[in-house]
């Protein structure tokens, strides 16, 4: 009664296990100590490899085998049988005809009645093989192209020990052979004032998994090169966290933009010695001329009743000779203070009416004289922030042209329009106008325009200075100032925005 218990126990527990084993994805097979097939997973090998129960049991397993790795094969049982276990990668041959590659995993045991048997677990693993062969190939084709490329090409763990290098462009340009440099912390071949610069950036590498450096390199003679470098982080087959680098060699550049560098000193220090002149020149001739200037106005005064119509107009002419060298001596010294980033503003809320009021009204002179008709449309409201005497120095600048390029009994009007973000300010004539290249130049340094066969009432004297410090006054103030015209004779508007605050 109880030997019949203990066969219902057993079998209880035998279903479950034979329910897994032939449901399992993997191929089962048990051998005797001849290898000859007991028991194999029916449902799973013929599904998998195309056999029957009946095509392989009693039959050795070296009849499925690849000819080519038997010898292999009884190398592994061998070791198997000396430590009770083991596995290996074998050919299996499909009923088909074709050959599937196995993951082969053996254990040796005895069963109840002493017999000496092997368990068989096996997983195709084809598609793998296949995978890791044009992987080899790849491989090999990118190692070509490494060995044979004039980039320094390395690989670096994370401990920032080089495990790879392209040997023979390493020993090309730097010196070294593979045994200098692999197992060796790229520390050791920086330049030490690279060394923290250098560790910033291989920090912020791991992070982002990529970064890009110029630095200096030991040679193996104990000279430096500099290399441009650029990394990425990745993860190899084995998981392993590891960086690759593609160098390249600088040092040419490196003394071109040294000389640059030198070149610049030298052109600044020039520059200084420059500017002083100017200042200094000008200041000279500053304190002359309005010595010559006074003595004029006061001659004029004194012997005015007693001089004829003709020496009134030698001295107009006089005095207007000094007003225009005057003014070319104050550019002269704006454009020293632009070029040395000295131009100050003192910005403050404007009536910007008022102010462009004032500025027709300083040059009434010249507008009486060539008969021009000047409208000015405006709010009554309009404020500016500006500097004062800069803001009429443009306004000044740019009325004067429009004067000089308007023939006698032209028109001129002056818009002034204001946003929530900007003043605009606008002057239009009806005078010569500007061809297309003409505008190109309008607001560089000495940008005068040169123009011939013009009527005597068009003034074409000028330094080519205004529009160039007009430009940078606007541009001082973060505002912006472009001039429009359809052409020769269709007359030219000047514009200037600044913002609001």
């Amino acid at each position: 009664m109880n030997s019949n218990k203990n066969i219902k126990i057993l079998k209880d527990v035998e279903i479950p296990y034979q329910l897994f084993v032939e449901n399992i994805n993997d191929l089962i097979a048990l051998t005797n100590d001849n290898f000859e097939y007991e028991y194999v997973n029916k449902e799973v090998t013929k599904k998998l490899m195309g056999w029957s129960q009946t095509d392989v049991i009693g039959k050795q397993i070296f009849e499925f085998i690849h000819p080519e790795d038997l010898e292999h094969t009884h190398n592994l049982i061998k070791t198997q049988f000396q430590k009770g276990e083991g596995g290996g990668i074998v050919r299996y041959l499909h009923k088909e005809g074709h050959w599937e590659w196995l993951e082969v995993r053996a254990k040796i045991f005895k069963d109840a009645e002493k017999n000496l048997k092997i368990l068989f677990i096996s997983r195709i693993i084809t598609n793998r093989i296949e995978y890791e062969k044009q992987l080899e190939k790849s491989e090999e084709k990118y190692r070509l192209i490494t060995e044979n490329a004039n980039d320094l090409i390395c690989k670096f763990n994370t401990k920032l020990e080089f495990t790879y290098i392209n040997e023979e462009t390493h020993k090309n340009l730097l010196g070294y052979k593979k045994e200098d440099v692999l197992g060796e912390p790229m520390w050791k071949f920086i330049h030490p004032k690279d060394l923290q610069k250098i560790y910033n950036i291989i920090k912020y590498g791991w992070k982002k998994g990529y970064a890009s450096a110029e630095y200096r390199l030991k040679r193996k003679d104990g000279t430096y090169v500099w290399l441009e470098t650029r990394g990425v982080v990745f993860r190899n087959r084995e998981n392993n966290l590891l960086g690759v680098c593609i160098s390249r060699d600088i040092s040419k550049r490196k003394e071109f933009e040294e000389l640059i560098q030198e070149e610049n000193r030298r052109l600044r220090k020039l520059g200084m010695m420059r500017d002083n002149f100017i200042n200094r020149v000008s200041h000279e001739l500053k304190t002359p001329m309005t010595s010559i200037y006074g003595s004029i106005q006061l001659m004029e005064k004194i012997f005015k009743t007693k001089l004829s119509e003709k020496d009134l107009e030698m001295i107009t002419i006089a005095k207007n000779g000094c007003q225009r060298l005057k003014n070319l001596i104050m550019k002269v010294l704006d454009v020293s203070k632009i070029e040395a980033s000295k131009l100050l503003l003192n910005k403050e809320n404007l009536n910007f009416k008022l102010i462009v009021k004032n500025c027709v009204e300083e040059l009434k002179y010249l507008i009486d004289k060539k008969h021009i008709k000047i409208t000015i449309y405006s709010r009554d409201n309009i404020t500016i922030f500006a500097d004062k005497l800069r803001i009429e120095q443009v306004i000044i600048n740019l009325l004067s042209n429009a004067l000089k390029n308007t023939p006698q009994h032209g028109v001129i009007s002056i818009n002034l329009n204001k946003n929530e973000k900007s003043v605009q300010f606008c002057i239009k004539d009806n005078g010569i106008g500007l061809e297309k290249e003409e505008m190109e130049d309008l607001f560089t340094k000495f940008g005068k325009i040169e123009r011939t066969n013009y009527e005597e009432t068009i003034d074409m004297e000028g330094s080519g200075l205004g529009l160039f410090i007009s430009k940078e006054i606007i541009e001082n103030h973060k505002g912006k100032i472009w001039a429009e015209s359809e052409g020769r004779n269709k007359g030219a508007s000047f514009f200037f925005i600044v913002p609001v605050k």
